[in-house]
């Protein structure tokens, strides 16, 4: 008789690490091929297989059930994942905004002085060394 079990154990982890590689966003992007996506799953699941226990499956309904919860663990990591990336990026826009800002200022202020490219220059090679001074590192 054949022994099942491995393969189960494979396909539980294909289901989970699918829908988390699938869905996030460094590798659910349009960037990156459907190719390394499928491959990435597999090369993960085999690596995972010898370390999964396998689950109790009395019945088709069972299996029905355990691959829709890995389905579903599956989702809330990658959504998990997506909310960090988001956070991110919104901490980098707010950046980027603050210092536009800034820097906006600082050539208003030179352009309404009528000074030459030279200061321009001179006023962010400080402002540069300001930030790489010690006060401003945590």
């Amino acid at each position: 008789m054949i022994d099942f079990a491995p393969l189960i154990v494979f396909g539980v982890l294909l289901v989970r690490i699918g829908m988390v590689v699938a869905l996030t966003p460094v590798f659910g992007g349009t960037w990156a091929p459907a190719q390394i996506k499928v491959g990435l799953t597999v090369v993960l699941a085999a690596m995972l297989a010898p370390l999964v226990p396998l689950p109790a499956i009395e019945n088709p309904a069972a299996l029905a059930a355990i691959v829709a919860h890995e389905s579903v663990i599956g989702l809330a990591l990658s959504m998990g994942i997506r909310v960090l990336v988001a956070a991110a990026e919104l901490g980098g826009y707010l950046v980027g905004f603050q210092v536009g800002f800034s820097y906006a200022g600082i050539v208003a202020f030179i352009e309404s002085r009528n000074c030459g490219t030279l200061v321009l220059m001179s006023v962010m090679s400080s402002s540069d060394t300001v930030m790489k001074s010690s006060e401003f590192e945590p």
